[in-house]
């Protein structure tokens, strides 16, 4: 038995760790300095080209989609917030035709709402959404944002504070389509007129 330890329990540390574990001859240890992971802050990773290869080695290709669950991550920087009545979308999967009510969208909302937007929908029209309000948000700096819900709750956080929390209207799923991910341009059943995001995006 060999003992193998392991300096840093990110994500690095862990995925050689679960590597490891697929071979009963290393005894793994890890070590990190912090006593606990604090999961009500917003996190974001971005998968480079080999980087799902990897992962598959250690099972991630079984991990299953749930209508129920979503976490969405990104960073942006507004140069202008949408003038009155107006928006900007900043990712679109909003079902491609005009009678598919299904998907997801996050938008710069200048009407009633004023703030960063997510919302979801499923295949009947039903919508669940929050946002973040545009009063939290700097112009011309990057901010990290992640949306995440579930069953029972709506988060927004804000460079990795809680902003937003709510309980869903609906009681209903993410719809599923195989409309493609728009970013930074948008339409919502209408390609001729897109809704073009002023700024920068990264780390989607």
């Amino acid at each position: 038995m060999k003992k193998v330890a392991i300096i840093g329990g990110g994500i690095s540390g862990l995925y050689i760790a679960n590597l490891l574990r697929l071979n009963s001859n290393y005894e793994i240890t890890i070590y990190e300095k912090n006593n606990s992971v604090n999961l009500e802050k917003g996190y974001g990773i971005q998968l480079s080209v080999n980087s799902i290869k990897l992962l598959n080695k250690i099972g991630f290709q079984n991990i299953n989609f749930n209508e129920n669950q979503q976490t969405i991550s990104f960073w942006l920087k507004v140069d202008s917030f949408p003038s009155n009545n107006n928006w900007q979308m900043v990712l679109n999967k909003m079902g491609g035709s005009q009678f598919d009510y299904s998907g997801f969208q996050v938008e710069l909302d200048g009407g009633g709402e004023s703030g960063v937007l997510y919302r979801y929908i499923d295949g009947n029209d039903v919508w669940n959404y929050d946002k973040i309000p545009f009063s939290e948000i700097e112009i011309n700096k990057y901010e990290h944002i992640v949306f995440t819900t579930d069953s029972t709750t709506i988060k927004g956080y804000l460079n990795g504070e809680l902003i937003v929390s709510s309980t869903p209207k609906n009681k209903v799923s993410i719809g599923v389509n195989s409309a493609p991910l728009d970013i930074g341009q948008g339409s919502w059943h209408n390609e001729n007129y897109l809704q073009n995001f002023n700024g920068l995006l990264d780390d989607i």
